[in-house]
């Protein structure tokens, strides 16, 4: 198991010099305009821009923050190259090209002193009368979530707060009895630090995929380079 391992390490450290070469080659610089999800922002972007600038130092990353239902419409104008977004169910576009970037699950976490931090047991009905930091209303995640409850029985989730900003969130929590839904990664993080609790709520794979979306008929160079370095 060690040496399959070693072996794929070795295997994946070849095809990306062979990556590296072959874009220093092609002297590829270009623009690439990326729109992202927040809940991606500190995860998947940063890997894939330090990839691209040292791939193809001449190019130019642009990455904008935005939800899916906003970001759509500029992907089709042609004002963004590709969508960096995380998805529920499967979403066919005509013109629209897409690729699976990894799983990761979406839990729900409140301030490591909120009262429900302290129970043992939570239950979606008892997270449910808590406030909630929203995600904003008409994106993506928050039509996710509200079907989620809605399949479940449970009406939407309450709070007067809609926030797309993690760093917002996470100011948030700290001072306020909130909950919010957060990458795990980023959440076990925290929680590391004593600064948030994990609930166990299952959130049945919600949001959990990352895709990215760029239309079919581009052929440029820098996005195709971009794509690899998400992937």
């Amino acid at each position: 198991d060690l040496l399959l391992r070693h072996a794929k390490d070795v295997l994946h450290r070849i095809q990306r010099a062979e990556f590296d070469i072959d874009a220093f080659r092609k002297g590829l610089g270009g623009h690439v305009r990326v729109s992202a999800v927040a809940s991606l922002m500190p995860t998947i972007l940063p890997k894939a821009v330090r990839l691209m600038l040292q791939a193809a130092p001449l190019s130019q990353v642009t990455v904008a923050e935005g939800h899916f239902n906003q970001m759509l419409p500029a992907l089709m104008s042609g004002e963004i190259d590709m969508i960096v977004t995380r998805v529920w169910k499967p979403m066919g576009l005509n013109g629209v090209a897409q690729l699976s970037l990894g799983f990761e699950p979406i839990v729900v976490v409140a301030s490591s002193d909120h009262p429900l931090a302290r129970e043992n047991g939570v239950t979606w009905e008892a997270a449910l009368k808590w406030p909630w930091v929203r995600a904003s209303s008409g994106s993506l995640a928050s039509e996710a979530v509200n079907e989620f409850l809605a399949e479940r029985g449970y009406g939407p989730l309450t709070g007067r707060v809609e926030a797309t900003s993690v760093m917002l969130t996470l100011q948030l929590l700290r001072t306020l009895p909130y909950l919010a839904a957060l990458p795990e990664g980023l959440a076990r993080h925290h929680s590391g630090r004593g600064e948030l609790s994990i609930l166990p709520l299952n959130f049945a794979g919600v949001l959990s995929e990352a895709r990215c979306f760029w239309l079919s008929d581009r052929t440029d160079e820098t996005v195709t380079l971009f794509r690899a370095c998400l992937a």
